[in-house]
């Protein structure tokens, strides 16, 4: 594990959640879509590499 990359992927989750606080709800919440699609596709930490979202029930 790279302690840099872990540091770096919460500081980003650390600022979303403070750009979220201060958006309006509904563009807050696509912002946040598409910051995690991002994120959990291609940072170096991702839970789920290669993401490109969630299956449709």
């Amino acid at each position: 594990m790279n302690e840099f990359e872990l540091l770096d992927w919460k500081r980003r989750i650390f600022d979303l959640y403070a750009e979220l606080r201060a958006a309006e709800p509904r563009g807050g919440w696509e912002r946040w879509k598409a910051v995690r699609a991002e994120l959990f596709r291609d940072h170096p930490q991702s839970p789920s590499p290669g993401y490109t979202g969630l299956a449709a029930p």
